[in-house]
């Protein structure tokens, strides 16, 4: 197995573990709320709330993912020889230190985006809940 062929596996699973651990979250809060109908609530309100927490979920999920390619190149880097590319004017490398620090805003975005999406759809529910 090459280098690259590891690295593709590992950005793969980069995509398919949070998709799949997402998938799951939301089959179980389906079953958890098959049934619930909410009589008279405004739509308005709650469609807003959902609307917010949908958007901070996607960036959320974009953060994880990020921050999990960041971390790959993180411990590719290593193998990378520090010459390859610097004669054609850029580096074809990604730099440990940069990787990491990558990582790091990835974690950022996931919890701020993380907050928002956990108080959106806190008070989404809230609105819709007799």
């Amino acid at each position: 197995m090459t280098r690259q062929s590891v690295e593709a596996l590992l950005q793969g699973l980069a995509f398919a573990i949070p998709g799949a651990l997402a998938a799951w979250w939301h089959l179980g809060q389906a079953r958890r709320r098959e049934g619930r109908v909410a009589a008279g609530a405004f739509w308005g309100r709650s469609l807003y709330f959902h609307a917010v927490a949908f958007l901070a979920y996607v960036v959320a999920l974009g953060g994880v993912v990020a921050t999990l390619f960041s971390l790959i190149d993180a411990a590719f880097a290593a193998d990378c020889p520090e010459t390859i590319g610097r004669d054609l004017g850029f580096l074809v490398c990604t730099d440990a230190d940069d990787a990491l620090r990558a990582a790091l805003n990835g974690l950022i975005v996931v919890l701020v985006a993380g907050t928002v999406w956990w108080w959106h759809l806190r008070e989404g529910r809230r609105t819709v809940s007799p």
